[in-house]
């Protein structure tokens, strides 16, 4: 690790010179120093306080310099500024990652400055990863990481990584916390719901921690969570699953994305479930409204062309499993029979059943008894443990009416 006094010595030489380059030397000195905690391509959970006890406490007006150095640093890279003297963004955002891992170094009072400018920085690189640069490394970097921070100030003490790893975080142990996590900005929800516009042309590991920033903001804090989940935010998420189906073949297509986008929409439930009326944005009726609209959604996408079906309907097999398994734990909350009765009062039987009624079954060879074909789909559903073992087919003979064949107005 570095000295102190190597820190100091740059530091004051960039105090008493104003060259960035030194500043640039103070940087690439301490972040090396701490880099080791930084891993951008884990979700693995981690304690907060691993590693936070050596990282120092630095006076405010250091994370002010440096907020403008990140705003500076953005407009050059959007070439806003031609001949700015600012430090490169990436290394201001590790550094940014490293010092709030000490939670001490937030203002609790306020949003600070670099939380801005790091949304404006995110919102300019996805835009341009959406045009699809030949070299995209640079940008993905620095939107992997800027995520990672944001997620960091929004869920600091890892809830929804450790609920994914099947770890319960209980309402005891939330009420001993030592640090809340920040106030929801108006500007975070409103670059989730640019960033998920037109999502499937980002790299997949960007749509996946896009997602999961999602569902960290939503974990993180009931306020935060009731404040971030709104109709718009609904139906990207709705969208982002019909846009998995429809992109791309699927041996070449990771089902993560789906797990952690119906992650995500259960956490909303649950979230839902536990306010009062006049806290929520959005009822769980509609939620479940569009949740099984699209598990019923048969419609071939007008974007495919002649012999691309057979791909999108391996698509959306695995789309209606992941679904169908989502539904117990959906319902697997406090309070699960008022949250059953939502559900029988929202028709989820009827939409199961007409996707039985609309279906054919097929079961893998691995599965399928000696001398058996295909038989009764709804005791199966009903008595199958692992939906994995019976995969719902939907190969619709669309009627010129756009209705598969065999249905009545």
């Amino acid at each position: 690790m570095a000295s102190k006094e190597r820190l100091y010595e740059l530091w004051m030489l960039y105090f008493t010179k104003k060259d960035v380059a030194y500043l640039q030397q103070w940087l690439e000195t301490f972040v090396a120093s701490f880099e080791k905690i930084i891993d951008a391509n884990t979700l693995e959970p981690r304690r907060p306080e691993e590693s936070s006890s050596e990282i120092p406490l630095l006076p405010r007006e250091v994370l002010v310099l440096l907020s403008t150095q990140l705003w500076h640093s953005a407009l050059q890279l959007s070439g806003q500024e031609k001949q700015s003297a600012a430090a490169h963004p990436l290394l201001l955002i590790k550094f940014l990652i490293i010092i709030c891992r000490n939670m001490e170094n937030i203002d609790p009072d306020r949003t600070p400055g670099f939380v801005f400018e790091t949304i404006k920085l995110l919102s300019f690189c996805m835009a341009q990863l959406k045009k699809q640069p030949e070299d995209q490394e640079q940008l993905a970097s620095v939107v992997l990481h800027g995520l990672l921070l944001l997620e960091s100030l929004f869920d600091p003490y890892q809830t929804w990584r450790r609920q994914l790893a099947g770890e319960e975080v209980s309402l005891l142990e939330r009420s001993k916390y030592k640090f809340s996590p920040l106030p929801l900005p108006e500007e975070l929800p409103a670059f989730f719901h640019e960033s998920l516009q037109d999502s499937e042309r980002l790299p997949e590991l960007l749509r996946l921690r896009l997602v999961h920033l999602l569902g960290a903001v939503i974990s993180g804090s009931k306020k935060n969570g009731l404040a971030s989940i709104t109709p718009v935010a609904v139906n990207d998420l709705m969208h982002m699953l019909t846009s998995w189906c429809e992109h791309g073949a699927p041996e070449h297509k990771d089902p993560q994305l789906l797990w952690m986008t119906l992650k995500s929409l259960t956490t909303m439930i649950h979230l839902l479930h536990a306010s009062s009326l006049d806290q929520r944005q959005v009822d769980i009726r509609t939620v479940l409204e569009s949740y099984f609209r699209l598990l019923n959604w048969d419609r071939l996408p007008s974007s495919q062309g002649e012999g691309q079906g057979g791909h999108w309907e391996d698509n959306l097999i695995t789309l209606r499993t992941h679904m169908l398994n989502a539904i117990p734990e959906m319902l697997n909350c406090a309070d699960r029979p008022v949250l059953q009765a939502i559900f029988l009062n929202n028709n989820c039987f009827e939409h199961i059943l007409r996707l039985v009624q609309n279906s054919k079954l097929y079961e893998s060879s691995v599965y399928r008894p000696d001398g058996e074909g295909a038989f009764d789909l709804t005791t199966h559903l009903l008595t199958e443990i692992d939906v994995d073992q019976v995969l719902v087919l939907s190969r619709p003979a669309t009627s010129t009416a756009g209705r598969p064949a065999g249905d009545t107005p």
